[in-house]
């Protein structure tokens, strides 16, 4: 796999753009928009890895503890959704990557991505 995102990458920048998706990569161009978990329109391996890691934890991501969270079901948590669950209100500016005010499982896979690479939460800004 990493052979055809390496091969993919046409310009050489460690990340998959979605020019470089459809060319190459059909599969990956088909839920990009899900996998890139930032929105700036590049999915990078972490991205792809915790998009990987969502889907397999059941229900496309949304395993039970996820559906306790998402109250209204809508597939993304709100800062009043997480309020009885205080690591992720504490972090929640942290994981919403693209700050919309909503937490998606990629963004959650991906803090947790980099959590367990020992980066941590990215600087909240």
């Amino acid at each position: 796999m990493l052979e055809r995102l390496k091969a993919a990458d046409t310009n050489a920048d460690g990340m998959i753009s979605r020019d470089e998706a459809q060319l190459a990569l059909p599969r990956l161009y088909e839920h990009f928009d899900a996998i890139d978990a930032n929105k700036d329109g590049l999915v990078t391996l972490e991205e792809m890895q915790a998009a990987r890691q969502a889907h397999h934890a059941g229900g496309r991501g949304r395993g039970e503890g996820w559906k306790k969270w998402d109250a209204n079901g809508d597939g993304k948590l709100s800062r009043e959704e997480v309020a009885n669950a205080p690591r992720l209100a504490q972090e929640f500016d942290a994981i919403d990557a693209n700050k919309d005010g909503f937490i998606t499982v990629e963004e959650l896979q991906a803090a947790r991505g980099r959590i367990d690479k020992g980066v941590g939460p990215p600087e909240a800004g």
